[in-house]
């Protein structure tokens, strides 16, 4: 109420108050912006295209695909629409989870009778990718901050880009649970058979000085 009262009483001003209330009200408008006019972001489309220019030119004049290089005629004015359609069917872009026409055949190594590889269809499954990466640390012991290093992470990203990294304490997790699963297979499997177990154990000092203790379980299984 005391900016209105101080307009209303405007002293020796010569300004009628309705001049000054509209100078007011333009000046507060022009201050007062939008928060998506301030910082307005691109279009998720521009990961999978590039921008095309002519010599000269600042505005681009097409958009060309980074999976299969085809080029599409496009303008600064011109919506995505047609652009990210062609990336939903696009079938060179490994964002594509789902492909209706095409699926993807793989030969596996299967220990059956007569047969050496059997054909089988191929999806990619995040959690069976971890359960074969846990089982590669355990047996080829390597250390858990494997995952970690460029190497390794840049050797994903070009076998396959769906594969989401993961951290060393993700993987040392992944260990465990395999851990838990496969005791759990093996009290079944003696649960089951009522097989007699043979217990041996080793001990021995390795050059550092450091003990340790082997224990070896001899059965007979079904095979």
């Amino acid at each position: 109420m005391s900016s209105v009262e101080e307009i209303a009483n405007p002293g020796n001003s010569n300004t009628p108050v309705e001049h000054k209330l509209d100078a007011s009200m333009s000046s507060s408008k022009t201050k007062v912006r939008h928060p998506k006019e301030k910082s307005r972001k691109g279009s998720e489309v521009w990961l999978h295209f590039t921008k095309i220019y002519k010599e000269g030119c600042k505005k681009p004049e097409g958009a060309k695909c980074n999976y299969c290089h085809n080029t599409y005629a496009w303008l600064s004015e011109n919506g995505t629409s047609t652009l990210r359609k062609h990336v939903a069917n696009c079938s060179k872009c490994p964002y594509n989870h789902e492909i209706k026409k095409q699926k993807t055949l793989s030969f596996q190594s299967v220990k059956e009778e007569g047969s050496e590889n059997s054909l089988r269809l191929w999806k990619f499954e995040q959690d069976a990718c971890r359960d074969a990466l846990a089982q590669m640390i355990v047996k080829d012991e390597l250390p858990f901050r494997f995952v970690e290093r460029e190497g390794f992470r840049h050797f994903c990203s070009v076998m396959q880009p769906n594969f989401r990294k993961l951290s060393r304490i993700t993987v040392a997790r992944d260990c465990v649970t395999l851990f838990s699963n496969e005791k759990k297979k093996l009290r079944n499997l003696f649960m089951k058979s009522n097989q007699r177990i043979c217990l041996t154990t080793d001990s021995w000092t390795s050059l550092q000085n450091v003990s340790y203790m082997c224990l070896t379980a001899h059965f007979i299984d079904k095979d």
